[in-house]
């Protein structure tokens, strides 16, 4: 029953126009099949239809990578409560960030921070660093692509963003 409520539910959100991938539904339509053919004994045909790697990266330029990373901080990222009162944004906005870093100044060669202007855990600070280092060594291009790839697909806004 739980399967197919769940497949039931991904099924309505599809029609509602959610952004899942083709095969989320494919596999949403073999399960409610599957329950019906339980309860009818019959045999469920399911096609999937999958979707070209290569050919979804063509349809990302690079050339919108400078309109994506001057919108970056201009989005109404959701805040997250830390420890002691900090906050910070979600991690898709720092994975973004640290690309477009390593995109447009190169590899990180600052100090990780550690302590906030008000006296406490710099969370955001670290954060930013954290994701910025994690690129060292990747080249302009290859970041600039990441970038542009996963500010397209990569993240949820309804999760990441206010007002969406």
């Amino acid at each position: 029953r739980q399967k197919l409520r769940a497949s039931r539910g991904l099924l309505r959100r599809l029609e509602r126009g959610g952004s899942t991938l083709k095969v989320k539904a494919e596999k949403a339509k073999e399960a409610e099949a599957a329950s019906n053919a339980q309860n009818k004994q019959d045999i469920p045909t399911v096609t999937y239809e999958f979707i070209d790697l290569e050919e979804s990266k063509k349809k990302y330029s690079v050339a919108d990578f400078d309109k994506l990373w001057e919108g970056l901080e201009k989005l109404r990222w959701r805040m997250i409560q830390m420890p002691g009162g900090a906050i910070k944004k979600p991690d898709a906005f720092y994975w973004l960030h640290g690309l477009g870093m390593q995109a447009t100044k190169g590899d990180n060669e600052e100090e990780r921070p550690m302590w906030a202007e008000k006296g406490g855990l710099d969370f955001e600070g670290r954060a930013r660093w954290d994701e910025y280092t994690k690129n060292k060594g990747m080249d302009s291009d290859e970041a600039k692509q990441r970038f542009v790839e996963f500010s397209a697909e990569g993240y949820d806004p309804k999760r990441c963003l206010y007002q969406f």
